[in-house]
């Protein structure tokens, strides 16, 4: 299956619900793109490129936009730049964005203050444009630029309340090209109140956790909320019967 986000990029929510505390294990099988935008980016991984770095030419595809999983009971963004969408079952964790063993780890292995840091502004965007990035084509390609410029940007170190003055379409060493204007006027609406917001807000939905040594697919981040009882005991079923297949397998 050809890469559908990351590398070529990815993503959104409406998501599925959970409390805080769950850590269920689940099959997430990849349905389809919802909304989104066909885009082109560059990005530089090596650190040396600065926030402000000059224009580059883009060469990368991505399609930006919302992800449906599950025949449709789960949609996230995606918070990686080099890991393709699963073709098939994947196991997939509920972690929480904190400091503690069982939390998610940075994708860009940074230390969990400053991957807190940056999931704080994922978040704040999650509180105030959530509902209308899943309106639209330009307004969910826009969310997801977004969360790819919060979790990659090579940001200065220090204060981070600094970063929202560094986030930028087309500088720095996260760049992109060929979106819409409509697009391009979304991203900046959310650019203008960009605030940190309270991390319980959001989940990341994790394919590396059960097993840190593999290279895995894309991860993502959904909304947090609270679930019906039955969800979470199905969705602890669900990853329960994947392990013991895999055991068999």
């Amino acid at each position: 299956m050809r890469k559908i986000c990351v590398p070529s990029l990815a993503v959104l929510p409406i998501c599925l619900a959970v409390c805080p505390s769950a850590k269920a294990d689940f099959d997430l099988t990849f349905d389809n793109l919802v909304e989104y935008e066909a885009v082109y980016y560059t990005y530089d991984s090596s650190g040396s490129l600065a926030w402000d770095s000059a224009a580059r030419n883009m060469t990368s595809f991505a399609q930006a936009g919302m992800l449906s999983f599950n025949d449709g009971d789960i949609k996230g963004f995606c918070i990686e730049l080099n890991e393709a969408v699963a073709d098939g079952p994947e196991l997939y964790e509920y972690q929480e964005f904190g400091f503690g063993p069982d939390d998610y780890q940075s994708p860009l292995g940074e230390d969990a203050v400053r991957l807190n840091e940056r999931m704080a502004y994922v978040s704040g965007i999650f509180e105030l444009f959530y509902l209308d990035a899943m309106a639209t084509d330009f307004a969910s390609a826009a969310f997801a630029m977004m969360t790819w410029e919060l979790t990659h940007e090579n940001f200065t170190e220090g204060d981070s309340s600094d970063w929202k003055n560094q986030v930028s379409l087309n500088s720095g060493a996260l760049q992109f090209d060929e979106y819409s204007a409509q697009a391009a006027v979304f991203f900046n609406e959310m650019k203008a109140v960009l605030f940190r917001h309270d991390l319980e807000s959001i989940l990341a939905l994790n394919n590396d956790a059960l097993d840190p040594s593999t290279s895995g697919y894309q991860d993502f981040v959904v909304r947090n909320e609270i679930p019906a009882p039955s969800a979470l005991v199905l969705a602890g079923l669900a990853g329960l019967g994947a392990r013991r297949r895999r055991r068999r397998n």
